[in-house]
């Protein structure tokens, strides 16, 4: 899970989340982030690349505590 529940980091958006988890933990550098695709309320994917003939990593991201 991304970020950690120990961790203090925390992001307002979906597609935040996603560039974080993209660049802080798979190392990507300057990664291209797509849009936000929602699934449930609480949850959906974001697609990121890491240049346009890069293949597709589809980051799924769900909004977890009653706090959102």
């Amino acid at each position: 899970m991304w970020p950690t529940t120990a961790s203090s980091t925390r992001y307002v958006t979906p597609r935040a989340a996603a560039t974080g988890f993209a660049t802080d933990y798979l190392h990507m550098v300057g990664p291209m982030v797509g849009a936000f695709q929602q699934g449930d309320s609480r949850s959906g994917e974001v697609p990121v690349q890491t240049g346009v003939s890069g293949p597709v990593t589809s980051v799924l991201v769900r909004q977890l505590g009653s706090d959102g």
